[in-house]
């Protein structure tokens, strides 16, 4: 199933599936209305709104056929400065984005399959008396496909101004993260049963490694089938990738113990388990589609781009990701068949998640107070989050280390600031970073940062600048006077 669902989003995201079935649903279409056309109606729809004659049918298949190439053409062009555009200013990791949504391949799929459909039935159309033939039928459906046709270009055009915008874009993320999120830390997961060994990575015990020969991110891993694999075996299946990672020709990603259970037919059946790729996707890596925000966060402070507002909405979805995951489950490495242990995998860890997120904002926010602040912002809302999931019916298990990372967080924040903001800015910054770090400590919701974001952040702090440049002035004219009068007398 997994190896099907990797192949199926491989298949959504190219751009010559879709395109391909509008083609061949075009051309089976013409043949069959054809077939109606020449078998069932004849000269029964004569003086009906379907009548038509061979020469006004040469002359709108013949019109809609080029029309409708011509504007495939003009679609196919405005999709290539589409995603041209979007991989310089964001990224080209978002084309992925952009080429999952259905409509753009949903609307040259019509105009192909509409093209086709007319070319095929223009071939059947015969102005000879002895056999001349009409497909009325045809005709109509093929005025109605192209009217369709048109309507699916307003909506192409208007999808392609709006998902330009770069709300849009990250909202489009968004969705492919939180979609994610609920695939892979489903609410309700329990703990499995069995007895986990105090040391996984069991020393000393032999083992056979695995290694695969094929260079690509690990995209995708299938547990039910490795499960069944240990089953067979009879020992235990120790993965040493997860996920998200680069796997090389010589990486060891899985370890069989004991290594007298290792046969060649299970070595390839558990091979067969890892699907690599050239790139990182969010099918079983939550981690891939945080990356992709953090990206657009990371252009957006650039010099080059110099758009600080869209780094903190990325900030803000990305905080918004992190409060779903507080009061979710994490799976365990361990899984047990009839409560014996079968298999070890890594996964990933909210801390590192976290990092990932976060990090690279600050780096590139440098002295910036308002990114600074969305973070900040972020780890409070993630904060209150856990304090909630702390008070349900069954909290997870792991609150005391995602509490843990908030607060590392918070600290990194506070030691950014330290280094990189000064002044009026430094202090409110720091201010915050400590009440926050208070209420994590007390397991308190409520902090001053309560009802804030980074643009009452910003008024804020330009507030305080402006009142300390008064302040400055003010010492400077009266350091002047003290001058003058000491220079008079």
């Amino acid at each position: 199933m997994t190896r099907l669902a990797a192949w199926w989003d491989s298949l959504r995201s190219s751009f010559w599936f879709i395109p391909s079935v509008g083609l061949a649903l075009g051309f089976v279409l013409s043949t069959v209305l054809v077939w109606i056309d020449r078998e069932f109606l004849g000269d029964q729809v004569e003086g009906t709104w379907l009548a038509t004659t061979p020469a006004a049918s040469r002359s709108i298949l013949s019109s809609l056929s080029g029309a409708l190439i011509s504007v495939t053409a003009l679609v196919f062009s405005i999709t290539m400065l589409t995603l041209s555009q979007t991989a310089s200013s964001y990224g080209g990791r978002l084309l992925r984005t952009f080429l999952d949504r259905a409509l753009p391949q949903v609307t040259l799929a019509a105009f192909l399959g509409t093209a086709i459909y007319a070319i095929r039935v223009l071939r059947t159309v015969r102005e000879v008396e002895a056999v001349a033939f009409s497909p009325h039928l045809s005709t109509a459906v093929a005025i109605g496909m192209f009217l369709g046709c048109v309507c699916l270009l307003i909506a192409f055009i208007n999808y392609t101004a709006t998902m330009l915008q770069p709300p849009n874009i990250l909202q489009s993320v968004s969705e492919d993260l939180t979609e994610a999120i609920e695939r892979i830390y489903p609410t309700g997961v329990a703990e499995p049963p069995g007895v986990v060994p105090h040391d996984t990575s069991f020393p000393g015990a032999s083992r056979h490694s695995i290694r695969l020969g094929r260079v690509g991110y690990l995209q995708g891993i299938d547990e039910d089938e490795l499960l069944e694999a240990a089953e067979e075996l009879g020992g235990i299946i120790r993965l040493r990738v997860r996920p998200g990672l680069f796997v090389g020709s010589k990486t060891v990603v899985a370890e069989i113990l004991p290594e007298s259970a290792a046969t060649d037919e299970l070595c390839e059946k558990i091979e067969d388990t890892f699907i690599l790729g050239a790139d990182r996707t969010p099918r079983q890596d939550v981690e891939a589609a945080i990356l992709e925000l953090v990206e657009v966060a990371a252009r957006a402070l650039s010099p080059g781009i110099n758009d600080p507002r869209t780094a903190i909405t990325a900030t803000h979805y990305l905080s918004d990701a992190f409060v779903r995951l507080a009061d979710r489950q994490f799976p365990c490495e361990e899984r047990f068949v009839d409560e014996e242990l079968r298999l070890v995998l890594p996964r990933e860890r909210f801390d590192a998640m976290l990092s990932a997120a976060f990090t690279a904002i600050l780096h590139y926010a440098g002295d910036f107070g308002p990114n600074i602040e969305a973070v900040l912002e972020g780890c409070q809302r993630i904060n209150e989050a856990i304090c909630l999931a702390e008070e349900s019916d069954d909290p997870p298990s792991d609150l005391d280390a995602k509490r843990t990372a908030i607060a590392q967080m918070v600290e990194l924040i506070a030691h950014k600031v330290g280094q990189n903001v000064e002044g009026p800015s430094q202090r409110l910054l720091l201010d915050e970073c400590k009440t926050l770090t208070d209420a994590i400590t007390d397991r308190a919701k409520a902090t001053s940062l309560d009802g804030r974001d980074a643009d009452a952040m910003a008024t804020a702090m330009q507030a305080v600048s402006e009142e300390s440049d008064v302040e400055k002035q003010l010492a400077v004219d009266d350091a002047e006077a003290a001058e003058k009068a000491i220079a008079s007398s």
